[in-house]
């Protein structure tokens, strides 16, 4: 039993549930950010961050030229790239950059959820990612795990 998330027939009002669903998803990603934040800048940058941070330091042909060889495709290392221009180089402001992608995943785990199993099964799975403890350290690690989840789910 699949639901769909096609909008409602013109001239049709949207039944209350939805709104409620929409607020509760707005809670669930606030608090989810709210855990993705706390102690966010306290921890010091470990190699593989620095690294990470290094190669976004590079220009985008010497990036994708350097990542040729690695395991881990370019696209983290690019986006981080136009981030660190954007936000600077502190901890907190480079690891946001993988807290952002942390809470899009709740807000995209409700959405495939509700599309594969129904309302209840997408915000349970909301609730579980958003208040996960392994979710919350892998969002606050300058790296492309939540990036990769992101990608996954879109896919």
């Amino acid at each position: 039993m699949a639901a769909t998330l096609a909008p409602p027939a013109a001239g049709k009002p949207r039944p209350a549930l939805a709104y409620l669903d929409v607020a509760a998803i707005a809670l669930m990603a606030l608090a989810g950010l709210a855990l993705r934040l706390h102690r966010l800048g306290n921890q010091n940058v470990w190699w593989d961050e620095g690294y990470s941070v290094y190669l976004a330091r590079k220009g985008l042909v010497a990036l994708a030229l350097e990542t040729a060889g690695d395991v881990h495709p370019p696209l983290h290392y690019w986006l981080l790239h136009f981030w660190t221009r954007l936000a600077g180089e502190s901890e907190f402001a480079v690891r946001f950059s993988s807290v952002w992608f942390g809470v899009v995943g709740i807000c995209l785990t409700y959405w495939l959820g509700r599309r594969l199993l129904g309302r209840q099964v997408g915000l349970v799975a909301a609730l579980l990612l958003a208040t996960s403890r392994f979710h919350v350290e892998w969002s606050q690690q300058i790296r492309m795990y939540t990036l990769i989840a992101v990608v996954a789910m879109l896919s």
